[in-house]
């Protein structure tokens, strides 16, 4: 008999993690605004509604301002969503999300998991800065560290 156990090599590796939240530490100081990234290794079928549900576990919708944004990485579906809570929607618009959809995709497709995942936060940010300052709520409510699921 032979047995072999194989390891998933991670989404993000170490250095690549940090650099995104540094990169979202960067973005939430040019606002109140939150924004979380979740890499969920196995994600059910239905991306959105996974990440609709991570949403709430993870209390992004319990916000001061209700302005929370989260990118879910779905790893085994090769999919990922990005939802707003209703503080920043209304302001994103179709417009904005799609450009932050389109960033994502662009960036995978090329390899560049990480450069997406920081040019997605930096296109929220622009949104965020405009409609919810950091004079607005001083404190961090929520963590930056990508979350591995």
């Amino acid at each position: 008999m032979v047995a072999m156990q194989l390891f998933k090599e991670k989404f993000l590796s170490r250095e690549e993690s940090l650099r995104v939240e540094v990169a979202i530490e960067a973005a939430e100081k040019s606002t109140c605004g939150e924004i979380r990234v979740v890499i969920a290794r196995s994600a059910p079928e239905e991306v959105f509604a996974a990440a609709t549900k991570t949403f709430a576990k993870i209390g992004m919708q319990k916000t001061a301002k209700r302005n929370g944004v989260l990118i879910y990485i779905a790893v085994n579906r090769k999919r990922f969503a990005v939802i707003g809570d209703e503080g920043i929607d209304v302001h994103m618009g179709q417009e904005g999300w799609d450009r932050t959809r389109d960033i994502l995709a662009e960036n995978f497709k090329a390899g560049k998991k990480a450069e997406g995942i920081i040019e997605a936060v930096g296109e929220v940010a622009k949104v965020l800065s405009e409609y919810f300052p950091p004079e607005e709520c001083d404190r961090n409510e929520l963590s930056n560290k990508p979350l591995e699921v």
